[in-house]
Formats: C-alpha cells, sequence, structure tokens
C-alpha cells in the first residue's frame, strides 16, 4: 500500500510540472490582449505581428519593417523614407497656397504629372515626350525638335517637325529677328518700319508699295548704283513678251530691249 501511495504521488507531482509546461508554452505564444495602457521607460520590442487601433507617440516611431494602416498615418512632425516609397492612390501634398513642396533630387513621373496651381522650377525641365501647357512663361526656353504655340497642325509644307516653330496665331517680335534661310508666310505680312533687302527680292505674284490714299504720295526709290558706275534699272517684260530695261539718263526716261547690267 505504501509502494501505491508513493506512485500515485508522483504521477500527481508529474502532471502538475506538466499542466505547468503547457500553461506557460500557452502564455508565451498565444495572443495577449491588454486593456488597459501600457507604460515603458525603456524598449518595446515585438518579434511577431503588432495590430494596432491606435497609435500615438511625441517621440519617433521606426519602422524597420513593414507597416500598413487601413486608416491613414498622421503626423505633425517630419515624416522620413530612408528608402522608397510607393503610393498606390492619389497623393495631396500641402493644405494650403503658401505650403512648399520641395525635391532636392529628380522628380519623375512615369505617366501624368498634374499641376492645378503654379509650378516654380528653378533648375532644368528636361521632358521627353509631349507638353501641353495652358500657359506658360519663361526667361529661357529651348528645344532640340520643334516647337508648337497653340493647337492645330501646321499647313506649310516647310514644316517638318525638325527645329520648326509653329505658332497658331499672331508673333510678336520686341527686338530683332534673323533668318539664316529664309521668312515664309502664307498670309499678309506687316512691316510697320523699314524694310531693308541686302538680296534680291522676288515676287510671284503683286508688289505693291503704300496704299491707297488721298492724304499723300506713295514714294519708290531706287539708289543703288552698280559696281561699274551704271544708274538704277527697272526691268520689264511688255506686252510681247520682251524685256526690256528702264532707267533715267538726265531728265529723260529711257525704254530699250534687254535686261539690266
Amino acid at each position: 500500500m505504501k509502494k501505491l501511495g508513493r506512485f500515485s504521488s508522483f504521477l500527481r507531482n508529474l502532471f502538475i510540472v506538466v499542466a505547468t509546461i503547457l500553461i506557460a508554452v500557452t502564455v508565451v505564444y498565444a495572443s495577449t490582449t491588454i486593456g488597459s495602457n501600457v507604460n515603458t521607460g525603456g524598449t518595446l520590442t515585438a518579434s511577431g505581428d503588432t495590430s494596432l487601433a491606435s497609435a500615438t507617440t511625441t517621440g519617433t516611431l521606426y519602422v524597420t519593417s513593414y507597416a500598413s494602416s487601413t486608416g491613414g498615418l498622421f503626423t505633425q512632425g517630419d515624416l522620413h523614407a530612408g528608402g522608397t516609397a510607393s503610393f498606390d492612390g492619389s497623393v495631396t501634398l500641402g493644405d494650403a497656397v503658401a505650403d512648399v513642396i520641395l525635391s532636392k533630387g529628380t522628380f519623375q513621373a512615369t505617366t501624368t504629372a498634374l499641376f492645378t496651381g503654379a509650378a516654380t522650377f528653378y533648375s532644368t525641365v528636361n521632358v521627353s515626350g509631349l507638353t501641353t501647357l495652358a500657359t506658360a512663361t519663361s526667361t529661357s526656353a529651348t528645344t532640340s525638335d520643334y516647337l508648337m504655340v497653340g493647337r492645330g497642325t501646321p499647313t506649310s509644307g516647310n514644316f517638318n517637325y525638325k527645329g520648326d516653330l509653329w505658332v497658331k496665331d499672331t508673333v510678336e517680335i520686341g527686338g530683332y529677328a534673323t533668318s539664316t534661310s529664309g521668312l515664309f508666310t502664307k498670309g499678309d505680312g506687316h512691316i510697320g518700319g523699314w524694310f531693308t533687302v541686302d538680296g534680291n527680292a522676288t515676287s510671284s505674284g503683286n508688289f505693291s508699295i503704300g496704299k491707297n490714299t488721298n492724304a499723300a504720295t506713295t514714294t519708290l526709290s531706287i539708289k543703288a548704283i552698280g559696281a561699274s558706275g551704271q544708274a538704277s534699272c527697272i526691268e520689264m517684260i511688255d506686252s510681247a513678251g520682251a524685256i526690256k530695261q528702264i532707267y533715267v539718263n538726265g531728265n529723260a526716261i529711257v525704254v530699250q530691249a534687254g535686261a539690266c547690267k
């Protein structure tokens, strides 16, 4: 009987030890719910996932791995992302006109970049695709291809989208304009001041000087002197198709056959 009692006592003690171990394991590996606040003066470390209905810190919150929120992430201080920050939805930066969105590196938009207000760029803006601007003001603009101002399609055969400039409406140049090739217009051209041609000037239609007015006369001046001292000459074609030259000899106007030389 003594042996049976000792064996029963041994089984009872073994059961207590096993039960204690199971309870400890359950407490360690199961979820822990805290119904009140937790204050810690040191470091709080969670080796697994942590689900928080709300988290507030007056200091710094470091997340070395993955952090997600079904609500929102709000900070009244600075937000720093040491790596890449990806946003699947819309991103709103700033809530006042005076807010400044500063990018010290490269700002790259792979699809559409929309600015509903003013955008100021203090350095070079490189655009590899099409850029549509309702209004643009710049102290300097360059393009390695072509530049179109206004909406429309060029109708001139000279516009080949290679170093060309196309303007939908009026072009006003306050300074000096030069062209190493030519100046082409399909409509009327108006020169408010002097118009000087150093080379040849041709016209496939009418060439008019002055305008119809009863207030003053219209003056055509031909004052150039040839290299060998010839006077000015006007070359015309008569009704028979022959070339005639007209020039002034003293007070007389001379008309004779042949081209001006």
